[in-house]
């Protein structure tokens, strides 16, 4: 998804999230990063807590294969910029726990991203 489009969906989510005056729970989503080479296959962390997970060659091909949805990091931390705008725009509409959750998944990705292969 463009930039451009990726920032309108964040402009326009959170306006309708903060009027709706619902708690918003942000899913425990895993990332993958490729662990230097392509052939060590990847590391994986979650969002929403500590856990992480490596995935051989062979698991990362099913994994692709399966759907998965690849970004590249500067896409990453487009969307991070994006999303931290939109919430700077909302003012206490974004709340200390939304900023929270933001700050410690951003936190758990950069680790698997930098992490290279024991393999």
């Amino acid at each position: 998804m463009p930039a451009k489009y990726t920032k309108q969906l964040w402009l326009s989510l959170f306006p309708l999230l903060a009027l709706s005056g619902c708690r918003v729970e942000f899913p425990d989503i895993t990332l993958c990063s490729v662990s230097g080479i392509f052939a060590a296959g990847m590391n994986c962390s979650a969002t929403g807590h500590d856990e992480t997970s490596e995935m051989d060659a062979a698991a990362m091909i099913k994994f692709l294969e399966a759907g998965a949805i690849c970004m590249s990091s500067d896409d990453r931390r487009r969307e991070q910029v994006a999303r931290d705008q939109a919430c700077n725009k909302l003012g206490n509409a974004c709340n200390f726990e939304m900023k929270k959750q933001f700050k410690d998944s951003d936190a758990r990705a950069a680790k698997i991203i930098k992490k290279k292969s024991r393999r």
